[in-house]
């Protein structure tokens, strides 16, 4: 049994513990990752990838997507939020919108 004289130091350690747990688990809420420019125009299918890997989940302005050789937006699949508007013109060899899935919000 632990004695009240005892009781600063037991909290201070549960404290401690419960504070390096969250710090190595999280919170459990979702922190956007804002992308490094605040507007996009994606041209190509390699302008679409490397979006897509640098792990980003907020465009704070515009996400267009426009040309022919653009197959896939998978790689976009992280994004959950644009701020400004999202469009998808003259991408005739894109058949499908996967990689969009993760969008909460489009708020242009």
């Amino acid at each position: 049994m632990i004695s009240r004289s005892h009781y600063p130091a037991v909290l201070s350690v549960f404290f401690g513990l419960a504070l390096a747990l969250t710090s190595v688990l999280g919170t459990g809420d979702a922190q956007a990752n804002t992308c490094a420019q605040s507007s996009y125009t994606l041209n190509t299918q390699s302008a679409v990838d490397v979006l897509g890997n640098t792990g980003c989940t907020a465009v704070l302005g515009d996400l267009t997507v426009t040309g022919s050789g653009i197959t896939s937006l998978a790689t976009l699949s992280n994004i959950t939020s644009i701020g400004g508007d999202l469009a998808v013109t003259s991408s005739d060899s894109l058949n499908y919108l996967t990689g969009l899935d993760s969008l909460t919000s489009v708020t242009g």
